[in-house]
């Protein structure tokens, strides 16, 4: 039994706003007659006064085959048509760019997709932007946005599972489309893709052969380092562990970025490099290193004058209960407080995180810091935390 993706992960270019908006003509001879014409129309008001709900709204007047939706629509309608996609689309999430535009067609086709009216709707729609996406600045294009995105395509087929979710790269930048491609390679995660030119949407095969990650295995902690978004590794590190001139290392080298700085080479992982990394952690789920132990300890830091119950206490005793390689805890803000969860610790934006809810409802939330650099280390962390937890709570 062939059962169809529930989870569609989308990149998102503009071709809807330019050419496709901009150069509307609605008075144009091909577009007028009665609804339709007048639906051209209103999709150009709205585009012209920036209203981009209203714009993704009035686009569901318009067959989503026509060119005139852009890429993101026609592509999603097409592998509807095609059987690619069942009639229980669960969810949708659109990978947008780094830029106004970007965050401009996220509300325009989540409001679109959203739609009740909406012929090739989903239940959820969710815009993630990737940050350095953008065609501003070429370096932090290739060294930042582009492992993003390979990032957040990792970061969603964990949750979501390779057989649950598959990747549209029609939409955005070309070189988004060539990562895509790869990643579904080693991830094994279907990747489609539409040409404006024909009326036909893709699937990339896949390869009849299996992605050997025993390089990433044998040194994980190292790679584990060099796909941290900040890495900055010295290369000597490189050539001391793999062995310079060694098998490893030179088929480590067309994965890395290596940059010159005062002196000093620096290596992180390239976007491909990252393709790897991100396989590897999906095949690995439970790949956790134990950080280095410290000697240096800061203590906890309590700067508001109002807690929970037994909050310092608690926090206090998470504090001396892992004295390796915990070095502080510090408070955090308390907004959303119907999400706290007493006793959970979790990752948020690389930083380890503890909640706490007295009897009474209050909650609070404080950071653990830890000696942990990358994310086999966190992983490591989490778990030892969140099994502390149940037998402290």
């Amino acid at each position: 039994m062939n059962i169809l993706p529930g989870t569609l992960v989308c990149t998102v270019g503009t071709s809807l706003f330019y050419p496709n908006l901009e150069r509307l003509d609605p008075d144009l001879t091909e577009m007028t007659g009665g609804a339709r014409s007048a639906a051209f129309r209103k999709c150009k008001e709205h585009y012209i006064q920036k209203d981009w709900p209203a714009l993704g709204r009035a686009l569901i007047r318009i067959p989503p085959d026509h060119r005139l939706c852009g890429a993101e629509i026609n592509s999603i309608e097409a592998m509807v048509r095609k059987g690619f996609l069942g009639e229980d689309r669960v969810r949708l999430i659109l990978l947008i760019s780094d830029t106004e535009e970007g965050k401009a067609m996220g509300r325009v086709l989540e409001a679109y997709f959203l739609d009740p009216d909406c012929p090739v709707r989903f239940q959820y729609v969710s815009s993630r932007v990737v940050a350095g996406l953008q065609d501003a600045e070429p370096l932090r294009f290739r060294r930042e946005g582009l492992g993003n995105l390979v990032r957040a395509l990792g970061e969603e087929l964990r949750k979501w599972g390779a057989s649950s979710m598959a990747v549209n790269a029609t939409g955005g930048y070309k070189a988004q489309i060539a990562l895509a491609v790869a990643f579904g390679q080693a991830a094994g995660c279907p990747v489609y893709y539409k040409h404006e030119k024909f009326d036909q949407v893709i699937r990339f095969p896949q390869v009849p052969f299996a992605l050997d990650l025993g390089l990433v295995n044998d040194h994980a902690e190292l790679w584990a380092d060099l796909a941290e978004p900040d890495a900055a590794v010295p290369y000597e590190d490189l050539l001391r562990a793999l062995g310079a001139g060694s098998p490893q290392m030179e088929a480590m080298e067309p994965l890395l970025e290596i940059e010159a700085v005062d002196a000093e080479r620096l290596a992180a992982l390239s976007a491909l490099g990252l393709v790897y990394w991100e396989a590897y952690l999906s095949q690995n789920p439970d790949k956790m290193i134990e950080p280095p132990r410290t000697a240096h300890r800061m203590g906890c830091r309590f700067p508001q004058h109002h807690y929970p119950k037994g909050f310092i206490d608690y926090v206090q005793k998470v504090y001396e209960a892992f004295p390796h390689w915990i070095t502080g805890c510090h408070t955090l803000p308390y907004s959303g407080q119907a999400a706290l969860n007493h006793g959970r610790f979790l990752e948020r934006d690389r930083a380890i995180c503890g909640e706490y809810v007295d009897a009474g409802g209050f909650g609070a939330r404080f950071e653990v810091r830890t000696t942990a650099r990358n994310a086999l280390h966190r992983r490591f962390v989490l778990h030892q935390l969140n099994h502390w937890s149940k037998g402290n709570n």
